[in-house]
């Protein structure tokens, strides 16, 4: 296994359900500096420029003072044109805040980001890391945990990369294919034990 223990800036990714946010919140406890993609979405959807953009390219029906997340996901999940122009508008906004917060951590930094690879972030990073796990497993564990019917789930998946995709092109993968225990000693193999190199 391919281990980035002396890697200062590694891209965490995956696909929805893989189990990346508890890979993540253990790296956090080890002393990682941790760069949330999702947290960066909840800033960028405030930024002026962004909301701009948003209303010119969906309307006033997705607005109502903020813009209306939940209503939009729905849009852009079941309409691929509609996720291509969100993507557009969304992706270069949060790759630069990316960039900014990575630039401004110190110590060993985890850019978690589930596009990594499909938003081409991949740049910003010295490594990357994936963890993948069974279909099915993520699939129930994505109805039960986000309330989504088995096709909105499936629709969120088919939006990612694939697991071929991250066995190709990362530079080690995390399989979360049994215990939690189990997932978490994989992460301090891959990553050390430390987050400030020790």
């Amino acid at each position: 296994m391919t281990t980035c223990s002396k890697t200062r800036v590694v891209g965490l990714t995956g696909g929805i359900g893989c189990g990346k946010t508890l890979v993540s919140s253990h790296l956090m406890q080890l002393g990682f500096a941790i760069v949330d993609a999702d947290a960066l979405t909840r800033e960028a959807y405030e930024m002026p420029s962004v909301l701009t953009s948003l209303r010119q390219a969906f309307g006033e029906a997705f607005y109502g003072g903020q813009i209306d997340r939940q209503k939009l996901g729905a849009l852009v999940f079941s309409d691929p044109s509609a996720r291509a122009r969100l993507n557009a508008i969304m992706w270069p906004a949060l790759g630069n805040l990316a960039r900014e917060a990575i630039s401004r951590s110190t110590g060993r930094t985890i850019f978690d980001a589930a596009v990594l690879y499909e938003a081409g972030w991949q740049d910003t990073v010295e490594a990357v890391v994936s963890v993948l796990s069974p279909k099915e497993v993520r699939i129930e564990r994505v109805m039960s945990r986000n309330g989504l019917t088995r096709d909105q789930v499936l629709q969120r998946m088919a939006s990612q990369a694939n697991d071929w995709h991250h066995v190709t092109h990362s530079d080690a993968c995390l399989y979360n294919v049994s215990t939690i225990g189990a997932l978490l000693r994989q992460t301090e193999r891959v990553f050390g034990s430390s987050g400030r190199g020790e």
